[in-house]
């Protein structure tokens, strides 16, 4: 009698093979949309809008190159559409940041309230005030802007992203400090603080993002954000949220401090 077992075996694990490999092919997909979609936001869109300014400025043909290729356009709200918006999200924030270190490395001589920084050098501190100057900046430099509204788009860009990352500041800092405190969830900050400050980012984000829809539909279109474009976009600022909320260290509970960097602190004398 021939043993037909090795191929009931086989037959019975192709399935759970072809599973497998369908989900590593997705996770790949999204990954490599996450990496395209953070490259052409970091090189691609601040080479286009840059190169706009300095055209409208100068008086010369802006050059189109192509430097990185933009993502392929995805269905809103699918999975491919998140990953390309992580992607954008934290290649913007990355730059943002950078922007602020250089800006504060031009406050040594001036006290915290210049250029609405709300920082001295001295202190190191990272307020939302000083981090939504320097998003606007970004954004009013690097948007590619209608000639037609050229100023009025950059400058609504820059607004509306002002304003969303002073939200995302200020909320998660309120929200971190509620739950540091000994009443606030029975002290989840003090037992889980990792945990505490994903769950005020996941919070302030989607709040942020929902003020960020809003500002830039009205300031650049005179209208109203759609039911899909405020939902995704909630959406999208809560998962960004909470993924810079998990990333930063806990929240300070000191009323006057954001998001505290222990390297940057100044040091006791001896």
């Amino acid at each position: 009698m021939t043993d037909i077992s090795p191929k009931k075996e086989q037959m019975s694990e192709a399935p759970e093979d072809s599973a497998k490999a369908a989900a590593s092919a997705a996770q790949s997909s999204l990954f490599s949309e996450f990496i395209q979609s953070a490259k052409y936001q970091a090189v691609q869109r601040p080479y286009d809008g840059l190169n706009q300014l300095g055209g409208h400025i100068f008086g010369y043909e802006p050059a189109a190159r192509e430097l990185v290729k933009a993502p392929a356009p995805a269905e809103s709200g699918s999975a491919a559409w998140y990953a390309q918006q992580a992607g954008a999200g934290v290649a913007t924030f990355g730059e943002v940041l950078v922007l602020h270190r250089g800006l504060r490395s031009l406050s040594p001589g001036l006290k915290g309230s210049s250029l609405a920084l709300g920082e001295t050098a001295l202190t190191g501190r990272m307020t939302a005030e000083s981090l939504a100057l320097s998003a606007g900046i970004y954004e009013g430099f690097t948007t590619v802007s209608r000639e037609n509204n050229f100023y009025r788009d950059r400058l609504g860009t820059a607004f509306s992203s002002a304003a969303s990352v002073y939200a995302f500041g200020k909320l998660h800092s309120e929200g971190g400090k509620l739950l540091a405190s000994e009443k606030g969830a029975l002290g989840l900050a003090q037992s889980y603080p990792r945990l505490a400050s994903a769950a005020t980012g996941f919070g302030a984000g989607g709040a942020a993002a929902f003020i960020g829809v809003e500002s830039r539909a009205r300031t650049l279109e005179g209208r109203w954000a759609s039911m899909d474009e405020v939902k995704n976009g909630v959406a999208a600022g809560s998962l960004l949220g909470m993924a810079f909320g998990a990333g930063f260290k806990p929240v300070s509970p000191n009323p006057r401090g954001m998001m505290r960097d222990a390297s940057l602190r100044p040091q006791k004398a001896p």
